[in-house]
């Protein structure tokens, strides 16, 4: 019988999905750190890496630490995330669309 850790997943959903608050990378990174916590991220995958992760986390003027270890900790649901964000970060709009700018405007090359 397989286990919840036998099972791994590849995050399929982009960089440019946002969820409520309008925030882009937000869902990727919510759904990276949950699978993560639950040993559910394939070997080598990025669990909170320093590209789009981090620059989201630096952007919305929060702490790596304090994000890793709320999702650890709370295991919250995505809109919970999302309050929790609100209620540590900066959301405001020209906040969320600078963020979001850089985000869509990133040349991967």
């Amino acid at each position: 019988m397989a286990t919840a850790t036998d099972t791994k997943y590849i995050p399929i959903i982009s960089s440019g999905t946002v969820g409520p608050l309008g925030v882009a990378h937000l869902p990727r990174l919510w759904t990276k750190l949950t699978l993560g916590n639950a040993g559910m991220l394939p070997d080598g995958h990025d669990y909170c890496g320093q590209g789009f992760d981090q620059m989201t986390i630096s952007d919305l003027g929060l702490e790596r630490e304090k994000v890793i270890a709320y999702v650890k900790t709370s295991k919250p649901t995505y809109v919970q995330f999302e309050e929790w964000v609100k209620a540590n970060g900066k959301t405001d709009a020209a906040t969320i669309k600078k963020h979001n700018d850089a985000v869509n405007g990133y040349n991967h090359g």
